[in-house]
Formats: structure tokens, sequence, C-alpha cells
């Protein structure tokens, strides 16, 4: 399955429309802001001649879970010998 940003967000309002609100993140410019951002570059058109051209580029790919968090009780540390 292959969703696009916009199709992203209409889920979160649909399932999520509270947790959007209490984001301020009402519309979908400033939802999709916390992901990327609009780079304005030049490119060449099938012409062959130069144009501003503004394309959205999604920003890094940020984890969820930190990679210095501490193990949870039962798992081995991986820092420590078992």
């Amino acid at each position: 399955m292959k969703n696009t940003l916009a199709e992203v967000f209409a889920l979160q309002r649909f399932f999520q429309p509270q947790v959007l609100r209490d984001a301020g993140l009402n519309w979908f410019d400033d939802w999709a802001g916390t992901f990327g951002k609009t780079q304005a570059k030049v490119e060449m058109s099938a012409g062959g001649l130069y144009k501003m051209v503004s394309r959205f580029r999604l920003g890094e790919r940020r984890d969820s879970v930190e990679h210095d968090q501490e193990p949870s009780a039962g798992e081995a540390s991986p820092t420590t010998d078992a």
C-alpha cells in the first residue's frame, strides 16, 4: 500500500482530530511542515529554458525511540556482558 502525505494527513484527521488540534496542526501545510520543507531551485524545462521551481522535500527520518534509552526489564544491555 502506498499513501501520499496528504492521504496520511486525511487519515490522522479522521482517527486523531483532537491530537492535531492540541498540537495546533489544523491545516495540511502546518502538519506537513513537521516532516519537511519547501525548497526553491532552478531547473531546466523540457524546452531547454531554466526556471525557478519549488519542491517539497521530506526531512531526515526521526526515530520514535532514542538509541541511548535504557533497555526494559528482562532485556540484556548491549554494554554489559551477559
